[in-house]
């Protein structure tokens, strides 16, 4: 896009090693990560746009402060300050949610490289343009708004690397234990009830149709919870919840009639919930395709123990059917990237 001939005279004066600062304010990295408001601060009096790259940078007064190194080696939590003519920029925060996923890129370059465009007769009389001759090429999170007003918007900046008290991403990582919510998205566990969440047997075999080899399917088992029910011991039960886990499971360890009032997630006493220790060995009673193996009371009061079918469910075991699944090598399954359980298919 040509420019006029008052800037191209202007940056003809200017020395050819001189520097010009470009910023790129991207304001919304989540929702349009490609959308971005070009602008420079109208340094060395040049006040019209300039392109460079074949993009044009409009002139915004702009002020800066603490973007340099400090002598003791704490990371620069920089201020800029951006001119609001015309509310410009309040426009831009109101329709981005005042810059909440928005980050700023600061690229410092010598004249004698920016694009011929810039220049009389578009040639660039000190050299050969080359935009990818940058000095230096920063790019800063705007962490929070602190003043704006109809003459500038003031924003703290903060470097992408600068996390401290953050959790990444957005949750705390654990070795040893898995983090994911039992039943939830990452476990993508949803087999039958295998034992209390201290990792302890239930009182009761899980009897009916949740004990049998065939493949676990709780909508059509029937097995959800029940108002003015006889439930006996051992008999399953599940919950549907509004937030992940969307299903718990219990297991009946005392005969009673179900009511509002012993729900099981207000009365605990007729009830044992399904639950994992988070434990790679939980992890493992789960995912292996081998069999559960129950120990307790059965239904008729005597010492039982029953081993049942534990099925890979079919949401890990994808378009592959086989019993060849393996949970990945010293890992939790959701350690791991897969696409329909790529990480549990024998791949030797």
């Amino acid at each position: 896009m040509p420019i006029n001939d008052k800037i191209s005279r202007d940056l003809i004066d200017v020395e050819p090693t001189a520097i010009l600062e470009f910023y790129q304010l991207y304001a919304n990295t989540a929702g349009r990560p490609d959308d971005c408001f070009y602008f420079h601060p109208c340094s060395l009096g040049l006040t019209q746009q300039i392109v460079l790259n074949g993009k044009s940078y409009l002139p915004v007064a702009v002020e800066v402060e603490d973007f340099e190194t400090n002598v003791f080696n704490r990371i620069a939590r920089p201020r800029i300050r951006v001119g609001n003519q015309g509310l410009v920029i309040s426009d831009i925060l109101l329709k981005n949610n005042d810059f909440k996923y928005a980050k700023i890129v600061r690229k410092k370059i010598f004249i004698k490289y920016i694009d011929d465009v810039n220049f009389d007769g578009g040639v660039n009389p000190f050299g050969v343009a080359d935009p990818n001759a940058e000095i230096s090429s920063e790019t800063f999170v705007i962490s929070q708004k602190l003043q704006e007003n109809k003459n500038f918007v003031e924003f703290e900046l903060t470097a992408p690397f600068d996390l401290e008290n953050f959790n990444v991403p957005g949750r705390l990582v654990l070795g040893r234990y898995c983090y994911w919510q039992y039943r939830g998205v990452g476990c993508n566990y949803f087999g039958r009830p295998v034992c209390q969440e201290n990792d302890q047997q239930f009182t009761y075999i899980p009897t009916g149709n949740a004990a049998t080899g065939a493949a676990f399917d709780y909508n059509t088992l029937n097995l959800e919870w029940k108002d003015a029910t006889i439930y006996e011991p051992g008999s399953v039960a599940f919950v549907i919840t509004s937030k992940d886990p969307f299903v718990t499971f219990y297991v009946c360890k005392e005969q009673h009639v179900s009511s509002v009032n012993n729900h099981p997630s207000l009365d605990a006493s007729p009830w044992q919930k399904d639950g994992c220790s988070k434990l790679i060995s939980a992890c493992r009673k789960r995912f292996v395709n081998t069999g559960i193996y129950y120990s307790g009371q059965a239904p008729d009061n005597v010492t039982g123990q029953v081993t049942v079918s534990n099925l890979v469910p079919q949401s890990l075991a994808g378009e592959d059917k086989s019993s060849n699944f393996y949970l990945p090598f010293g890992g939790f399954p959701a350690t791991d990237k897969y696409s329909y359980g790529a990480s549990f298919r024998n791949r030797t």
